[in-house]
């Protein structure tokens, strides 16, 4: 699918800020803060991580947005195309 986006942007945000947030979502869901924390460390950071290293979306991104702060998105890299 690479090939059939316009743009492509990424959004960086670290691991801890990334489990900080979907506690924060994902409490309420699940009940119970160390089943989210579990399900972040042995399943999505897993998988993101594949993700990362068989497609390095930073430097494919035409786009790069540092979203490490909550509400202060910043462009940190762009392609002009």
């Amino acid at each position: 699918l690479a090939g059939l986006w316009d743009v492509v942007l990424f959004l960086r945000t670290s691991a801890e800020e990334t489990v900080r947030r979907g506690l924060a979502r994902d409490l309420p869901l699940y009940g119970d803060a160390d089943l989210v924390e579990r399900l972040y460390s042995q399943r999505y950071e897993p998988a993101f991580l594949r993700y990362l290293r068989a497609c390095d979306p930073e430097q494919r991104a035409d786009i790069l947005v540092d979203n490490e702060v909550p509400g202060a998105a910043r462009i940190v890299a762009g392609r002009e195309g």
